[in-house]
């Protein structure tokens, strides 16, 4: 009884999760940004918000829209998923880290064209189901049978280095 309770806590302190706290990756500080810089990602944000809702009143079209209008739209988008000014800033600066002002831009355009609905084109992992089963859910199956294999194989060694305690008799002298 003894082995089993060991091993019970032993497999389920191994399959919870751990924490991580991982702010100091990448340069990354835990430093506010000053209200200049939160004023200006308001505005853009609020220029892409104007901009999309002139896409969905029909009063402007995508034809008429240019890169610099979508990366308004696509600062919007992103700032409606990441939720807060203060984050969505931090993640502006660690994409400038990754990929240079450019590569930061034009992320923003991509965001703002797919929010927009613009271009078909662009690649969506959202609508494309089986593309990347890892935000879909079914990746956790193979973890949960992975788990469930790992707790066989110790209960099996353990009873195997053990011994089964039914199987055995005593010898009388």
């Amino acid at each position: 009884m003894k082995t089993f309770l060991f091993i019970t806590i032993f497999v389920v302190g191994l399959a919870l999760p751990a924490s991580a706290f991982a702010q100091g990756m990448m340069g990354f500080s835990n430093s506010s940004p000053d209200s200049a810089s939160l004023q200006n990602q308001q505005q853009e944000e609020q220029e892409g918000k104007q901009f999309l809702d002139g896409l969905n009143n029909k009063t402007v079209t995508c034809s008429k829209l240019n890169d610099a209008d979508f990366e308004k739209i696509g600062e919007y988008v992103m700032g409606q998923s990441i939720g807060d000014t203060t984050r969505h800033i931090a993640m502006n600066e660690m994409m400038k880290r990754m990929m240079g002002d450019k590569g930061e831009e034009q992320m923003h355009t991509l965001w703002g064209k797919r929010g927009s609905g613009c271009d078909s084109s662009t690649y969506d992992a959202a609508s494309s189901l089986g593309v990347l089963p890892m935000m879909d859910g079914w990746n956790y199956v193979g973890w949960w049978i992975g788990i469930l294999l790992l707790m066989l194989g110790v209960l099996a060694l353990f009873r195997y280095l053990g011994g089964s305690k039914k199987g055995r008799k005593k010898k009388s002298s």
